[in-house]
Protein backbone atom coordinates (compact mmCIF):
# COMPACT_ATOMS: atom_id res chain seq x y z
CA UNK A 1 0.00 0.00 0.00
CA UNK A 2 2.80 2.47 0.96
CA UNK A 3 3.75 3.17 -3.19
CA UNK A 4 0.31 3.87 -4.15
CA UNK A 5 -0.65 5.82 -0.97
CA UNK A 6 2.50 7.54 -1.51
CA UNK A 7 1.62 8.98 -5.17
CA UNK A 8 -1.80 9.49 -3.88
CA UNK A 9 -0.21 11.86 -1.65
CA UNK A 10 1.61 13.05 -4.32
CA UNK A 11 -0.87 13.96 -6.27
CA UNK A 12 -3.17 15.99 -3.62
CA UNK A 13 -0.27 17.44 -2.48
CA UNK A 14 0.75 18.94 -5.96
CA UNK A 15 -2.37 19.63 -6.98
CA UNK A 16 -2.93 22.46 -3.64
CA UNK A 17 0.55 23.61 -3.31
CA UNK A 18 1.30 22.73 0.44
CA UNK A 19 2.34 20.22 2.57
CA UNK A 20 -0.28 17.95 4.00
CA UNK A 21 -1.35 18.14 7.56
CA UNK A 22 -1.30 14.66 9.49
CA UNK A 23 -5.69 14.94 9.55
CA UNK A 24 -5.61 15.76 5.94
CA UNK A 25 -3.24 12.20 5.47
CA UNK A 26 -5.44 10.35 8.05
CA UNK A 27 -8.67 11.52 6.17
CA UNK A 28 -7.07 10.73 2.71
CA UNK A 29 -5.66 7.34 3.59
CA UNK A 30 -9.55 6.45 5.30
CA UNK A 31 -11.22 7.69 1.86
CA UNK A 32 -8.46 5.73 -0.60
CA UNK A 33 -8.75 2.40 1.68
CA UNK A 34 -12.46 2.11 3.07
CA UNK A 35 -12.48 -0.74 5.23
CA UNK A 36 -15.89 -2.77 5.53
CA UNK A 37 -15.61 -2.92 9.08
CA UNK A 38 -12.60 -3.76 11.69
CA UNK A 39 -11.48 -6.96 12.56
CA UNK A 40 -9.78 -7.77 15.64
CA UNK A 41 -7.53 -10.86 16.67
CA UNK A 42 -8.87 -11.92 19.98
CA UNK A 43 -6.20 -14.65 20.72
CA UNK A 44 -3.94 -16.31 18.36
CA UNK A 45 -1.52 -19.47 17.90
CA UNK A 46 0.58 -20.96 15.35
CA UNK A 47 1.92 -24.12 14.43
CA UNK A 48 4.23 -25.62 12.46
CA UNK A 49 2.79 -29.35 11.21
CA UNK A 50 4.93 -30.23 9.36
CA UNK A 51 8.49 -28.20 7.44
CA UNK A 52 6.74 -25.31 5.39
CA UNK A 53 3.16 -25.66 6.84
CA UNK A 54 1.57 -23.99 9.51
CA UNK A 55 -1.24 -24.07 10.83
CA UNK A 56 -3.07 -20.70 12.17
CA UNK A 57 -5.89 -21.07 15.04
CA UNK A 58 -7.33 -17.57 16.14
CA UNK A 59 -10.49 -15.67 17.52
CA UNK A 60 -11.56 -13.02 15.12
CA UNK A 61 -13.77 -10.43 16.63
CA UNK A 62 -15.44 -8.78 13.28
CA UNK A 63 -18.40 -5.53 14.15
CA UNK A 64 -20.76 -7.73 16.29
CA UNK A 65 -19.48 -11.54 15.56
CA UNK A 66 -16.40 -13.21 17.14
CA UNK A 67 -15.34 -16.83 15.96
CA UNK A 68 -13.13 -19.36 15.47
CA UNK A 69 -11.18 -19.47 12.47
CA UNK A 70 -8.54 -21.19 11.36
CA UNK A 71 -5.90 -20.94 8.31
CA UNK A 72 -3.13 -23.50 6.78
CA UNK A 73 0.28 -21.49 4.92
CA UNK A 74 3.89 -22.20 3.70
CA UNK A 75 4.13 -20.04 7.26
CA UNK A 76 2.63 -18.02 9.84
CA UNK A 77 1.51 -14.92 7.95
CA UNK A 78 -0.05 -16.63 4.85
CA UNK A 79 -1.81 -19.31 7.47
CA UNK A 80 -3.06 -16.17 9.38
CA UNK A 81 -3.67 -14.92 5.55
CA UNK A 82 -5.93 -17.58 4.79
CA UNK A 83 -7.60 -17.48 8.24
CA UNK A 84 -8.97 -14.16 7.01
CA UNK A 85 -9.99 -15.29 3.52
CA UNK A 86 -12.10 -18.03 5.36
CA UNK A 87 -13.51 -14.96 7.36
CA UNK A 88 -14.61 -13.48 4.58
CA UNK A 89 -11.54 -10.76 4.30
CA UNK A 90 -9.38 -11.32 1.06
CA UNK A 91 -6.03 -10.55 2.00
CA UNK A 92 -2.70 -10.41 -0.25
CA UNK A 93 0.61 -10.80 1.02
CA UNK A 94 3.68 -8.90 -0.85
Amino acid sequence: MRPGFARLVQEVTDRSGREATPKELYDLFRAAYPADGEVRLDSWAVHEEAPGRHRFIGTLRTDDRTGGHEGTGTGPLTAFADALTGAGYVTEIL
